[in-house]
């Protein structure tokens, strides 16, 4: 009868109420055919680009001083050039010798001194001619320097006085930033003995990174010129879009990897709302040229059922059914669907997950509690 035929059919579908629709963000769209462009896959990492990490390693044994600006800390952003840390050199000596060398150097200072005093006087009488007095001054100088070098070495065994660092007069060595970018590690404490050659800070360059992906050998004929891709992550919120200017096409490496059958392609990515971190693991798909055309939804229209894609198209107003999709490439927001819909279809693009939802708790008095 009619209404056998009516109640059979009710049950089949899942109804969703117009009541619930209007109460959400929900829509429905007509399937239609498009043109996919088709998108290799692989995975990939961010890595810093080439010249955009450096070490900053101590070029001399010596000791942390301060620096204006206060000791770099992870994460703050530096330009090329500045100062981030400097050092004062050790002496080669130890303290008692430099004692010695003071006292002598001050000795001879004041020999020199007393030999100019004496010349000058000769000078001044016409004894001695100018040249002799020249070297007088010239000696006198040396020793002068000289025993300032002694004391600046000396001071650098000497506690640092009201707010001053140890041998304030001696040579330092300023460590500046050979390019803009963030501190990302740092070992520098002001007053520490450093080794030459120790790592104090590292460097990177956050505002362009490499993508770094590994192409498979039979797949390295499919990219030709790099027009646009996308990567995916466990820790991105939405796929980021990489495309021309915003990126390009470094290198697809020439040798292969006897082990993975593969070479490394590296696609370089402006980072301007630092969503990209060193190391972040994902997937990169790129746009190989080569375009498909066939029935496709959006990719919201599509629920995960325990690994099985499904979607929902819309019967009559108030009815839907669910339809188990076997799906082809992904692209541009769009999944390729190559069986489980027909064109001229209304699929649930809004609120997919929710008439899903909805299709389960229709089930429970059917089959009972789950054990």
């Amino acid at each position: 009868p009619p209404q056998q035929a009516e109640e059979k059919r009710q049950a089949k579908g899942i109804t969703f109420l117009k009541e619930q629709q209007w109460r959400m963000d929900f829509a429905t769209a007509p399937v239609g055919e498009r043109e996919l462009s088709v998108l290799l896959k692989m995975s990939a990492e961010v890595k810093p680009a080439a010249a955009g990490q450096v070490q900053i390693a101590a070029p001399v044994p010596g000791r942390m001083a301060r620096v204006e600006k206060g000791v770099p800390v992870p994460g703050q952003k530096v330009r090329q050039g500045e100062v981030l840390a400097v050092i004062l050199p050790l002496p080669s000596k130890n303290r008692v010798e430099l004692d010695a060398e003071v006292r002598t150097a001050k000795s001879e200072m004041e020999a020199a001194e007393r030999e100019l005093e004496r010349v000058q006087e000769l000078y001044k009488d016409k004894i001695v001619a100018r040249k002799r007095l020249e070297q007088a001054e010239r000696d006198a100088a040396v020793q002068r320097v000289r025993l300032e070098s002694a004391r600046s070495q000396l001071g650098l065994f000497e506690p640092s006085e009201a707010g001053k660092a140890p041998g304030e007069n001696s040579q330092r060595f300023s460590l500046r930033s050979p390019i803009s970018g963030t501190v990302v590690s740092t070992t520098v404490t002001p007053g520490a003995l450093v080794e030459a050659g120790q790592n104090l800070l590292s460097v990177i360059d956050m505002d362009r990174v490499w993508i770094e992906g590994r192409l498979f050998e039979l797949d390295i004929a499919k990219v030709g010129k790099f027009e646009r891709g996308f990567f995916t992550a466990a820790a991105l919120s939405e796929a980021l879009i990489l495309a021309q200017p915003k990126a390009r096409l470094v290198n697809i490496g020439s040798v292969i990897d006897p082990a993975t059958r593969s070479v490394p392609l590296i696609l370089e990515a402006r980072n301007d709302e630092g969503r990209l971190r060193i190391g972040l693991r994902g997937d990169l798909a790129i746009a190989t040229g080569e375009r498909v055309r066939g029935i496709a939804v959006p990719l919201s229209a599509i629920v995960d059922d325990k690994g099985i894609p499904v979607a929902f198209v819309q019967a009559e107003g108030e009815t839907f059914e669910r339809r188990e999709l076997e799906l082809g490439i992904r692209s541009d927001g769009y999944a390729e669907v190559k069986s489980g819909l027909k064109a001229g279809e209304r699929v649930v693009t809004k609120g997919a997950y929710r008439v899903h939802l909805g299709s389960l708790s229709s089930q429970l008095p059917a089959h009972g509690h789950a054990h």
